[in-house]
């Protein structure tokens, strides 16, 4: 898990074990992470989550990091 989620992979991350084809779920790596991974987690998770909404925006000002939603995108 870790790898994928320092990769910034939060949405497709498969069982570890040759052969299976689980995929884990949030709470399954809240289970097997440490603290700061798990932060890392949340941070890449929210990120992708709002990419993928077209009602946000985020700011320009470099090195803010707001993410800003725009009705009507």
């Amino acid at each position: 898990c870790r790898t994928h989620i320092n990769d910034g992979n939060t949405r497709d991350i498969a069982c570890p074990f040759a052969g299976c084809v689980h995929r884990v779920s949030y709470e399954e790596v809240h289970h097997v992470v440490d603290q700061a991974t798990w932060a890392k987690y949340e941070q890449f998770l929210l990120r992708a989550t709002l990419n993928d909404d077209a009602n946000v925006v985020w700011c320009p000002k470099p090195g803010c990091g707001m993410a800003m939603y725009v009705q009507g995108g």
